[in-house]
Parts: C-alpha cells; structure tokens; sequence
C-alpha cells in the first residue's frame, strides 16, 4: 500500500509529542510493508527531501506561511496559523498516486478536497483540538476567532475523512459528541522507540552520573516536556510545590522546551537542558521521571518513552490518559500526593520493559495498517 501522510509540522527535529507521533506512526506503518511518504514544511536539520529513519521519505515544502507560529504565537493558536499554508499544487497534483492520504492535525483539512475520489482519506487526530485550542486560548490575543477557526477545520476533517484515527477511545467520543457520526473510527494509541528498549540504563548509569557531576546521594526527578502550555504549567508546578518538599539533594532537571533556554538554578538543584538530541544519558542518570500535566487531551508520548528506558514514573490521572491501567513501573496520584509520592525509594519499582514490546511503533503501524487495508477491501 502507498501510503502519504501530510502534516502541518515538521517531523524533525522531534520538539514536540505531535512531531514523534507523525514520525513514529510513519515509521511504523513504513517497517508493517506500506511505502510512506510524509509530506511536511522544511525545517533545519530535516531533509529536504531524503530518507528518515531508514524507512519512510520525507517530502519538505516552502511557504511563508510555515513561519506564523514562530513569529506570532502571541495572535492564535499553531494550527489556526498554519491552515493558512497554501497548498503546495505542484506537489498535491501527485495524491492520485497513492492509495491513502493521512492527514495529521486538522490544519491542512480544506486540502482533503483536493484528493481524487479513489483514495482514501484518513484523519489523524492527536487531540480533540477544540478543547486543546481552548485550554491554550490565554496565550492568544484572538482566542476566540482562533477557536472558532480550529473547531471548523477539526469539523471539517472528521466529516470529510473515510476514518477517524485518534490517541485514545475517550477523544472518539469527544469527536463523536462535538461533530456528529464518526463513520469509521480506530484507536493508534501512542507508542514508543524499539531503541530505548534495547537501551542499557543500568549499565550506562554510572559513567553518566559521572559525566553529570552528580554524587552518590544526589537524587534526580526527571521531566521531558516540549513548549505547549501544560508541559510550561507542569514544570512551574514542580518548581513552586513539588521541589521545595523534597531533600536537598534532590534534583529536578528539565528537558525539552517546556523549560525555556538551558540553564542552571543558583542553588544547583534545578537544571534546564532544552532540547537535546539524544535523551539516553539523561534517562541513565536519572532515579524517576515524572508527568504531573493537568489538562491536554490525546495521550503522553513522554511516559511511554520513560517506562520504555526503565525509569519509575510518578504520573497524574491526566498524564497517563489512555492507558487502560497504569502499567507497572508507574504510580499515579493526584497533585496533593505529589511530594510525598516523590520521597519513596524507587530502586526496587521494577518496569516491565518486555510488556512495552506490544506498543512499540512497529506493533502500532502493523495493526494500523492491518485497519488500512480492511478499509480499502471495503471500499
């Protein structure tokens, strides 16, 4: 099956949960037998045309228009910005080639007008972007027209798509209460890097600790967020009610853009790394991550990618949404519980690594793709 994905982001660098989302779904299907292409804006350190991952094309286009969430984020929401990107015809003139056109985010759903009839529409939703626009909404000088515009593309996707892929069953029948009838529907839940379960933490958690400067009794709480506003929520959280609880050895470190530009707290307990290239030494150094977000919707990309490297997580209800049960390795508890929760030994918490083998990206493509082509035998 030929498959191609298109999406209003990006897939490299991976700054954010919707980029490794984009990227891990085109993977997977990719290494499940379709051939993909992403079809996405360019951005430094992405090809511009080229391979990514050793197995799916990555195909890059140029507007203007790619650059309004960098420039005025302060006006609307990312993906009210971002439908304004023309569609690039040259490109879009080649959609009778393929079998399946997968629409990331609801950013670009005026474009799904433009695929032949024969082809099948799939959208792609990491989240009910209406309620995620809304809670993002103070940011924004035109909330209210920027959320009007959301809901009407998120509308619009749904009603126009042959099915409906979403994070989790809690955001179909969101979908299905704000829009109407969802003719087709599959849940692709969030998975996570075959690579980190093949990854060494303990073996490699000493020379890291080192190269760190951290001492035997230092104790590290890890959080890996990128810049939306329940990741920016979340680290304020920590840092005002959670970190000055705990022992004074303990460290908070932030990595991601949820914490801003790297930077050292005058104390030394708190470090913010920014976006890094390569999280395993972080993971190896670390003694439990956590994912304290209050709102969103989808479902976490960073837990999954925590327990995957064997670290313990301490979780709210909303940070491991979409998860039928906790698995092991994580505990969940309100905010209240969070310091408490925090000054427990995790050292004899065990993670079931093996158990994660089933919600790899691989094992999310072929069941995907298993969905794609009963769709098309339908049709």
């Amino acid at each position: 099956m030929k498959i191609l994905i298109v999406s209003p982001y990006p897939v490299l660098p991976p700054i954010h949960g919707g980029r490794v989302r984009t990227a891990g779904l085109a993977e997977g299907l990719a290494r499940a037998g379709a051939e993909v292409e992403v079809l996405c804006p360019w951005y430094p350190g992405q090809p511009r045309n080229g391979r990514v991952a050793d197995a799916f094309t990555c195909r890059s286009h140029f507007s203007a228009a790619n650059l309004l969430p960098l420039t005025l984020e302060w006006l609307a929401s990312p993906l009210a910005l971002l439908s304004l990107q023309p569609p690039p015809r040259r490109l879009l003139r080649s959609f009778a080639d393929y079998d399946l056109v997968q629409f990331e985010f609801c950013a670009q759903a005026r474009w799904m007008r433009l695929v032949p009839d024969r082809v099948v529409i799939v959208y792609s939703a990491h989240n009910v972007e209406r309620d995620y626009s809304e809670q993002d909404s103070s940011r924004h000088l035109l909330w209210r027209t920027s959320l009007g515009r959301v809901e009407r593309l998120e509308r619009l996707a749904v009603q126009r798509s042959d099915l409906v892929v979403a994070c989790c069953g809690q955001d179909i029948e969101r979908l299905r209460g704000l829009y109407g009838g969802v003719s087709r529907h599959a849940v692709a839940p969030n998975g996570c890097r075959t690579t980190l379960l093949r990854f060494d933490r303990l073996g490699l958690r000493a020379a890291s600790r080192r190269a760190f400067g951290l001492a035997d009794e230092d104790r590290v709480i890890l959080f890996l967020g990128g810049d939306a506003s329940h990741n920016r929520e979340a680290v304020q959280f920590l840092l005002a009610q959670v970190l000055p609880e705990l022992k004074p050895r303990t460290r908070l470190w932030i990595v991601g853009k949820s914490g801003g530009e790297p930077a050292r707290s005058a104390d030394g307990r708190v470090r913010f790394f920014g976006f890094v290239d390569d999280l395993r030494p972080y993971f190896a150094a670390a003694d439990v991550a956590v994912n304290p977000v209050e709102h969103g919707s989808g479902s976490s990309v960073k837990l999954l990618d925590y327990l995957a490297a064997g670290l313990p997580v301490v979780s709210t209800s909303v940070g491991s949404r979409g998860l039928p049960e906790p698995p092991p390795g994580v505990l969940v508890v309100p905010r209240s519980q969070f310091a408490s929760a925090l000054h427990r030994s995790f050292a004899d918490v065990g993670v079931d690594r093996a158990g994660l083998e089933s919600v790899t990206w691989e094992h999310v493509g072929r069941g995907l793709l298993r969905e794609y082509g009963a769709l098309r035998a339908a049709r």
